[in-house]
């Protein structure tokens, strides 16, 4: 894409400043599928997505009492998220951290990110600061109930105290776009067993075929309410739909 073109689009979000460069391997930029070529749309899609994580980054950095030192973007990826992390916080520290080497090296590269490099075993997943504020876009999305709890333990545990952590998660939104024919990748009748597991106990879980433990996720308000009461942290804000008009946003804090 011409490099003026995206500067222009990139300050009519008002990111002037903001590092655009990205890595080929970086698969949150989608491409066509017959040329493998991202178009002009793809790129305005791809930092528009980072815009609106800002958004609600900058929400939460309204309700923290405190001063923000070290930030975690977990998963990182390529930096989608990131790059607009070190944007919006420029002498901060952030972490990056992933399963994914390369996009870890890549955020360390180009927006001087310390480097943790993830497990698909979070007990081994350890981090030498706790945190003022963590990031986590589209990872519990993908989690069945365990490792979703498990993942909330990790972050709390690693969480300053009154610091805040914004987590996306996939509710009602996803849900009418399932209704409405959007199987994303699981079979008819998968999707209605993860529906009515959502409705039913306020978290519905199955995983895409050939790959488990690893898969989709639908959860409700309720379930963050509960466990918010076997751990020390207490939800701020639910926000329905408003990372990308997608997905769910949750502001939770540590007590």
């Amino acid at each position: 894409m011409d490099d003026q073109q995206l500067q222009k689009f990139i300050a009519s979000l008002a990111l002037e400043g903001l590092v655009t460069q990205i890595s080929d391997a970086d698969q949150m930029l989608a491409r066509d599928h017959a040329e493998n070529i991202p178009s002009e749309q793809n790129y305005f899609h791809y930092f528009r997505v980072t815009k609106s994580a800002l958004e609600n980054i900058e929400r939460a950095k309204d309700l923290l009492a405190q001063d923000i030192k070290y930030i975690l973007d977990m998963p990182s990826g390529h930096g989608r998220v990131l790059r607009g992390l070190r944007w919006l916080f420029p002498t901060q520290t952030i972490y990056a951290c992933d399963t994914n080497i390369d996009g870890v090296d890549f955020c360390a590269e180009n927006f001087n990110a310390v480097k943790v490099y993830s497990s698909s075993d979070l007990d081994q997943v350890k981090f030498p600061k706790q945190f003022d504020l963590i990031w986590c876009g589209s990872l519990i999305t993908h989690f069945n109930q365990k490792m979703a709890y498990d993942l909330l333990k990790l972050f709390i545990n690693n969480l300053a105290t009154q610091g805040i952590l914004v987590i996306s998660s996939h509710g009602d939104t996803v849900i009418r776009r399932m209704i409405n024919g959007e199987t994303y990748g699981l079979k008819q009748n998968h999707l209605y067993d993860l529906i009515n597991d959502y409705y039913r106990q306020g978290y519905g879980y199955c995983d895409y075929a050939d790959n488990s433990g690893y898969g989709l996720s639908l959860i409700d308000k309720s379930w963050f309410e509960k466990m918010s009461q076997q751990m020390n942290f207490q939800v701020l804000e639910y926000r329905d739909a408003a990372w990308d008009n997608h997905q769910d946003i949750i502001l939770i804090k540590k007590v």
